[in-house]
């Protein structure tokens, strides 16, 4: 699933679907190709409820509590995406509001990576 918008409103997907919508815990994951690899990036999120994301297996950032979505209101320390496939994870909790959720990798002067890799929806 992709958005024109820079978050995915994972609420309005549980409705479309016949799900339910409230109290809710919604499992996401995307493959990221890098061809080159990336050293020293972060990984920008927001959600709308408590999130937790990982990067091939290992927890990168945790958003606590019920929260509004704000676009890179959580940070990860520095990571690295490995030449080749690399698979991001989250978890994000709907409690009692619409849920949403948006990600990015950032460089070191917290500009938005692009062209540096390719996403594969599945």
């Amino acid at each position: 699933m992709d958005s024109e918008n820079f978050n995915v409103k994972l609420f309005r997907f549980a409705e479309k679907y016949g799900d339910q919508t409230y109290g809710s815990l919604f499992w996401a994951y995307t493959i990221i190709d890098c061809p080159k690899g990336l050293k020293n990036v972060r990984l920008a999120a927001g959600s709308n409820g408590a999130s937790s994301w990982w990067l091939n297996g290992k927890q990168v950032l945790m958003l606590s509590g019920d929260r509004r979505m704000v676009e890179d209101d959580g940070m990860s320390a520095r990571i690295n995406l490995k030449p080749g496939r690399n698979i991001l994870r989250v978890a994000v909790i709907n409690g009692p509001g619409l849920s949403d959720m948006c990600v990015r990798f950032i460089d070191e002067n917290g500009k938005p990576i692009t062209n540096q890799y390719t996403i594969t929806l599945k």
